[in-house]
């Protein structure tokens, strides 16, 4: 599996010092933090940064490590492939209400919208990340860290989706991303919500088994129809990675090529409106000139122009 070292729609600070090489257990799956900081957190100067930070009230994502390795957050299974993301809100509603910082219960579609877009582009990298979360919340620690609420190891290496903090195995013990609005992004990523824990009834894997039921989308029958390697039977679809790369071939890469396409004209705009500020400047500095020198200093070329019967004449 080559997926690149950096995410195209980051900003790449890559201030994080990341821990080795993958271990090679378990099955690929996304990790949600959240900072419970109104602004980009230090990560003790990189060394418990995750792979990316998404900045919900700035539209921002920044990475700090190459996506070629783990990164940090996830006690005593960092390196178990995990791609590990922060989201810059508070799990604790109090404190972000005390201090005027953004709740993760009130993240909306747009703030989740770049986080589908980062696991849809990993899934078209050739990553098998699911569009499943665990189906249950811890709202407190106390609930995250009772009893058959956290996943044992054995559920959380073949657990194949999305999950959060919470979700870990101990010795994990920090109960966010909290009241994380999961239905949402899975909407967003078009899959099914998955209501159930045990590793059992997970379902929905690539490269041929069987991935459950999916809703009803034309996009897939006409992808079968033109020949695809999808089959249904009896209601039920099994997905290759052809399937993927066909989707994301025709859906994801042209969305992400026009919002490349759109920041370069931005930033030609960005560009343009530099060169008119400077241009203001140098002019008013010649007016302010201008203004202040003694009178009879400055010679002004003048042009005599007259109208004769319609015809302007300059001389």
């Amino acid at each position: 599996m080559a997926v690149p070292r950096l995410y195209p729609l980051a900003i790449h600070k890559m201030d994080g010092s990341g821990v080795g090489e993958w271990s090679g257990r378990g099955a690929w799956k996304v990790v949600i933090h959240t900072t419970e900081t109104r602004g980009m957190p230090r990560y003790s100067d990189g060394a418990l940064a995750p792979h990316l930070t998404f900045w919900p009230a700035r539209g921002t994502v920044t990475q700090h490590s190459t996506l070629r390795r783990p990164s940090e957050s996830v006690r005593a299974f960092d390196d178990d492939q995990i791609y590990q993301i922060e989201v810059i809100c508070y799990s604790a509603h109090s404190v972000a209400d005390r201090v005027g910082g953004l709740r993760v219960g009130d993240l909306t579609v747009d703030h989740l919208r770049p986080i589908a877009t980062f696991v849809e582009w990993l899934v078209g990298k050739g990553v098998p990340v699911q569009t499943v979360w665990p189906g249950k919340r811890a709202l407190s620690s106390s609930q995250a860290n009772a009893a058959g609420f956290r996943m044992t190891s054995s559920e959380f290496f073949q657990w194949p989706g999305l999950l959060g903090h919470q979700h870990t195995p101990a010795p994990n013990t920090h109960w966010d991303p909290g009241a994380f609005p999961w239905e949402k992004l899975i909407d967003l990523l078009g899959g099914p919500d998955m209501a159930e824990h045990p590793a059992s009834s997970y379902g929905r894997f690539i490269d041929g088994h069987d991935i459950g039921e999916v809703p009803s989308w034309s996009p897939w029958e006409e992808y079968v129809a033109a020949g695809g390697s999808s089959i249904k039977t009896s209601g039920t679809w099994a997905f290759t990675r052809a399937d993927i790369a066909w989707v994301w071939s025709k859906f994801i890469d042209p969305l992400r090529k026009r919002t490349i396409i759109q920041a370069t004209e931005i930033a030609a705009l960005d560009r343009s409106i530099d060169a008119l500020e400077a241009a203001n400047v140098a002019l008013a500095r010649r007016v302010v000139a201008l203004e202040s020198a003694p009178p009879g200093s400055i010679e002004i070329e003048t042009e005599k122009v007259e109208v004769v019967k319609g015809v302007r004449i300059v001389t």
